[in-house]
């Protein structure tokens, strides 16, 4: 079971919380990303329910347009702007 709870608002804390099993699919994930660019894999919250999580490498820094394209993680809609053509 993974958890992940994103940030509503900017500066809130964000929070990741698995079993031992989870944490160890996440960087096993992690590490698949660094060395591939790319990583995908199945996890299940703890009402059974499950979802897909990929983790993807951006090796630009900040300021640059791949980041400038992608959407922000708030979750709450004052810290939402419109994603039309964003990627995550």
């Amino acid at each position: 079971m993974l958890h992940i709870h994103a940030q509503p608002l900017w500066h809130d804390e964000a929070t990741i919380v698995g079993n031992a099993q989870a944490l160890t699919a996440l960087r096993d994930l992690i590490s698949e990303a660094l060395s591939k660019g790319k990583g995908d894999g199945g996890f299940t919250v703890s009402d059974g329910d499950g979802y897909q999580l990929t983790v993807k490498l951006r090796p630009a820094l900040f300021g640059d347009p791949m980041w400038d394209n992608c959407r922000l993680p708030y979750t709450d809609p004052i810290a939402r702007p419109p994603y039309e053509g964003m990627e995550p």
